[in-house]
This record gives C-alpha cells, sequence and structure tokens, in this order.
C-alpha cells in the first residue's frame, strides 16, 4: 500500500529544511554627531592640585636658593655677579656657608671635626679618648653580637607565626633569611621546646627585646667608642630588664609544661644573658664610667655633665686661695 504523500515528504531526508526565521531587529537611524565646543577638556582636580603644587614648591625652592646664595655672597667677598653664578649650585654653596662659619665662629672648625656629616649623631666630646681596657672591648663586641642575634635569630619567633608551616605560602616572611630559621627550627627540635611552642608571654619577651634591647646595643657601641658617660643609666635600665625576664624563662626551661630534655646545654646558652647584664651593671656602677678624656696633653673631668680642663680648674683655684691669704688693701682717703 503506498504512503501517504506528506508522510513521504516528512520522512525524505533530502527533503530542504525550512529557513530559520530571522529575529525582529528594529535598526535605528545613525544620529548625528554635535561638535565638541570645547576642545581642550578641563584637567581634573587633583592633576590640578599636583601641578601647582609643583609648580609653587619649585618656585620656592628657586627663590630661598637665590636668596641664601646672595646673601653668603654679599657678606663674604662683596663680589659681583660671577661670584653669585657659582653659588647656585649646592656644593659651591655649602662651601660658601662653611667658609662663612669659619670667618664668623672661631671654635666652628673644631666642633666640626667633632659632628657627623652622615649620621644624625651627636656630636663628639671634645678631647682624646683614654686607652681603650681589654674589659670595654669584650662589652663592645658583646653589644655587637646581641644586635646579630636580636635581627637574625630571635625575631624569627615574632616573625614566623606556625613553625610547622614554614616554606608554605603566606608563612614565609622575607626576614629573616631561610638559613637562620633552618637553624633556629632545628635548636628548637634539638634541646629547647619552648622555641617552638612559642606562647604569647614570650612573644612578648621578644617584642621587649626588639624594642628595649636591640637599641641600647647600638647606643652602647657608640658611647663606649666614644667614651661618654651617659650610657650610664640606659646601662642600667637594660640590667635590670634582662635580669628580670630571664628567671622566668630558665623557669620555664626547668619545670615548665616545654621543658628542655638537655637542661645543660639550654643553661649554658641562657647563662650568658644573665651574666652580661650584671657584668654591665658593674661596669657602670660609679657615675663616672669612662676615664677623663685627654684635651692637648691636659686632663679633663665631667661635673654635672659639664667637662672642665683640669689644669684651668686649679689654676682657677689657687688663684682664688692666694687673693683670699693676701691683705686687703685700704682705700685712699
Amino acid at each position: 500500500m503506498p504512503s501517504a504523500p506528506g508522510r513521504a515528504r516528512c520522512a525524505n531526508p533530502n527533503a530542504n529544511p525550512s529557513p530559520p526565521r530571522q529575529p525582529l531587529t528594529r535598526t535605528l537611524p545613525p544620529q548625528p554627531r554635535t561638535p565638541n565646543p570645547n576642545p581642550n577638556p578641563e584637567p581634573e582636580p587633583l592633576t590640578l592640585t599636583l601641578t601647582l603644587t609643583l609648580t609653587l614648591t619649585l618656585t620656592l625652592t628657586l627663590t630661598l636658593t637665590l636668596t641664601r646664595s646672595l646673601s653668603l655672597t654679599l657678606a663674604l667677598t662683596r663680589t659681583p655677579t660671577l661670584t653669585l653664578a657659582l653659588t647656585l649650585t649646592p656644593t659651591p654653596t655649602l662651601t660658601l656657608a662653611l667658609t662663612l662659619s669659619r670667618t664668623r665662629y672661631a671654635a666652628f672648625p673644631e666642633y666640626q671635626r667633632r659632628v657627623s656629616r652622615f649620621l644624625p649623631l651627636p656630636p663628639r666630646p671634645p678631647g682624646k679618648r683614654a686607652p681603650w681596657t681589654l674589659a670595654d672591648r669584650l662589652l663592645v663586641g658583646w653589644f655587637v653580637v646581641g644586635l646579630l642575634i636580636t635581627f637574625l635569630i630571635d625575631i624569627e619567633q615574632v616573625m614566623v607565626v606556625e613553625p610547622a608551616k614554614y616554606g608554605l605560602p603566606g608563612f614565609t616572611p622575607l626576614w629573616p633569611p631561610e638559613p637562620c630559621v633552618r637553624a633556629i627550627h632545628w635548636w628548637g627540635r634539638t634541646a629547647d621546646k619552648l622555641v617552638l611552642a612559642r606562647p604569647v608571654w614570650f612573644r612578648v619577651a621578644i617584642w621587649i627585646e626588639i624594642g628595649v634591647q636591640a637599641p641600647f646595643y647600638a647606643l652602647a657601641i657608640l658611647a663606649f667608642v666614644r667614651g661618654e658617660n651617659w650610657i650610664r643609666l640606659p646601662a642600667l635600665v637594660y640590667s635590670s630588664v634582662l635580669l628580670t625576664i630571664m628567671p622566668m624563662v630558665l623557669g620555664e626551661q626547668l619545670f615548665g609544661p616545654h621543658a628542655t630534655t638537655r637542661p645543660g646545654l639550654v643553661l649554658a646558652v641562657y647563662g650568658a644573658y644573665v651574666l652580661m647584664p650584671a657584668v654591665i651593671a658593674w661596669r657602670v656602677r660609679h657615675p663616672d664610667v669612662f676615664p677623663p678624656r685627654v684635651i692637648e696633653g691636659k686632663r679633663s673631668h665631667a661635673i654635672g655633665g659639664v667637662t672642665y680642663d683640669s689644669c684651668t680648674a686649679t689654676t682657677t683655684a689657687a688663684t682664688r686661695q692666694r687673693h683670699a691669704r693676701s691683705p686687703q688693701r685700704k682705700k685712699r682717703a
């Protein structure tokens, strides 16, 4: 029986399919362009503010430089344009200022030798430091070692939050260097469990070391090299802080929940932080920590923070005694 034509058409695979329907879109006519009445747009407020600030700064700097150079030139040399043109650059201006200071103040060259041009340090006291002693040399060595240990070893215990995750992203700080961190972790696994446990009070003690002990080490190096007596009070504060913290650390190491399995080795390492503060406190027990400075072959001594020449003081005292013994002259009628 023949099939219906409609079925045959539907079943024919070669039949052309009907084209897909196109979506109805509405085409808008092109809009005419309106010409920009202002071809140069106004700058943003931030850009304008920065430009004005930079312009004013440069103008003020140039004005101050010109005024300073002119005043220095007229005060020192009283010569016209050539010297003024030379002083507009920084180096001649500095040289001219130093020359003017030497001209007006006789003691300026000696002061310039005692002050640092590169670091904001207080000027060195006049005279020459007394000869070094072996004890002072050893103490300076201790200060240098303590400064290195603070920023290479002990700072790891506040920079690395979780020692077990060190090396993973987010748990590996840039400082201290990796060899130092690996050495600290080895020391913690070998003898010092407190270093790896790092409870809150121990981390606070490390922050005290960074904020109190490290600045003292830098100041102590400066004071011992120059031989200055103002280091006495900071040294006493440093010794008091360490002698307060170390008994707590040693008690935790010997009897606490993080007690060490090698107490002899731990006591040998931590014992230096008990012995050296006591030695430093004994070294600065007198107000005059260092011997008097030598000024041009003479001795000087400090009284109330002021340096006096011993020969001048002796001469002044002898003059006063001589005037006191001399009989008073009778006034003429």
